[in-house]
């Protein structure tokens, strides 16, 4: 796996543990996280 590939697994994973904050805390389970490199 590419240093990209992972980078990207990276932040996918916390953007869904954004979304299932999002869910515990009674709010649309949505995460979203803008990266700029």
């Amino acid at each position: 796996m590419s240093d990209h590939e992972l980078n990207d697994e990276y932040w996918m994973r916390h953007a869904l543990t954004l979304a299932k904050r999002a869910w515990e805390e009674g709010e649309v389970p949505v995460g979203a996280v803008l990266v700029h490199n």
